[in-house]
């Protein structure tokens, strides 16, 4: 590598590189934590510490967490904005998520729950736990999982449930009764959901879009699956 090449240089180790890039990929790397409060890095967090306590005595640790960059997937802080980007490739990469009343897919549960709010008239998301479900009814239902009281109990292991219908799903597995019958073929089935997934063998039609590329799928799995994601 000839020296006049190398027109990037690493103002903490004065290593030198030929593209930003390299350089960018170098310090999160190898100094990953930058301080908030002057832009000086490190290579541990330790180090960062000892900075800002002899260096900036008068600043509190509050101050210079302001100066951190949060995964809004996750909440990871993250010492600087190329770090953040890298993190959000090698930990969620390939995760998505599926609006269940329209086609769009999402790359975050907060972007999605933003989503919903926006664009759909019924708010569907669990404001406990963030789960999304397909409708005011189940999202009443849902809230039940949240109750202290489990009041609905199994009679044959004593098993406790919040709501009827979980209870009277799970008797099924005790007397393996499967009433939901297929009406092509020889198939029964203990939920109702199952069978409703099973019907989309019998035919051509593949009921599931991807929003962003088009492409079909016959399961909501299988779009969840897919790798397409919106930006």
């Amino acid at each position: 590598m000839h020296p006049e090449a190398c027109i990037f240089k690493c103002s903490v180790c004065d290593a030198v590189f030929k593209t930003v890039e390299r350089l960018e990929s170098h310090l999160n790397t190898f100094h990953p934590y930058e301080c908030g409060l002057c832009t000086k890095r490190f290579k541990l967090q330790g180090m960062l510490r000892e900075h800002v306590s002899s260096e900036h005595p008068g600043q509190s640790d509050e101050q210079s967490k302001k100066c951190l960059f949060h995964c809004d997937i996750c909440g990871k802080e993250l010492p600087s904005k190329p770090a953040l980007r890298v993190h959000r490739v090698d930990k969620h990469g390939n995760e998505q998520h599926n609006c269940p009343h329209c086609e769009r897919v999402f790359r975050s549960k907060p972007r999605l729950r933003n989503h919903i709010y926006a664009k759909h008239n019924e708010k569907t998301v669990c404001g406990i736990c963030g789960v999304i479900v397909s409708s005011r009814k189940w999202l009443s239902n849902h809230m039940k999982l949240h109750e202290d009281n489990k009041p609905y109990k199994c009679d044959i292991c004593y098993k406790r449930f919040n709501a009827h219908y979980t209870l009277q799903g799970h008797k099924r597995i005790h007397s393996d009764e499967k009433p939901f019958a297929c009406s092509l073929c020889s198939k029964s089935f203990r939920q109702k959901s199952t069978l409703r997934n099973h019907m989309v063998v019998h035919t051509e039609d593949k009921t599931y879009s991807c929003g962003v590329c088009h492409k079909d799928f016959r399961h909501r799995a299988s779009l969840s699956k897919h790798r397409c994601i919106d930006t």
